[in-house]
């Protein structure tokens, strides 16, 4: 029943923690094939070449919110990963190349502006559902590339993905 999914990362019971486990073993194993498509860049970012189609590092606490935005993301092609707050973020911007960065602005950990700082220069896009009033005036806000609110609709977030990055190969779909 969707009603009873945990929607913090913190909210899951020992048996939803098992379930994320296998769930996080059966995407590594499924990336660890994917591994074996050509990438071309480096770790200062992206890789964007053709027949590759773009990743995006997704950023979110709430579960439910990263699989909407990753099915959004993938009906036009990107490869997403997602990440359940900001340190597990830094970690997979450590080891992977991303082409941009969705990131929700308020988790337990940090902000999304403070992922801000090791995006490389990538697009980053902030999704809020409200920010602070101590944080309207917070100089990082003027580096993110696109700021959209929450909820966000699937043609918003199209149009966004579609100005930030060049179009999709077909091939990569």
């Amino acid at each position: 029943m969707i009603s009873n999914l945990p929607t913090k990362a913190g909210e899951m019971s020992s048996s939803d923690g098992q379930l994320s486990r296998s769930i996080v073993e059966a995407t590594k194993a499924a990336d660890a094939t994917d591994g074996e498509t050509a990438k071309t860049g480096s770790a200062t970012g992206g890789h964007l070449a053709a027949n590759v189609a773009p990743r995006a590092l997704v950023v979110d606490d709430d579960m439910v919110a990263l699989i909407v935005v990753k099915h959004m993301l993938e009906t036009v092609g990107l490869q997403v990963t997602q990440a359940a707050n900001v340190r597990a973020a830094r970690l997979h911007l450590e080891t992977e190349d991303f082409d941009i960065i969705i990131a929700d602005y308020l988790m337990p950990d940090a902000t999304g502006l403070d992922l801000l700082a090791d995006s490389r220069g990538l697009p980053f896009v902030l999704l809020s559902g409200v920010i602070e009033r101590g944080d309207q005036t917070d100089p990082r806000l003027s580096k993110v590339t696109a700021h959209l609110t929450k909820p966000v609709s699937t043609e918003e977030l199209h149009s966004v993905i579609m100005t930030l990055l060049p179009p999709v190969p077909s091939a990569a779909i």
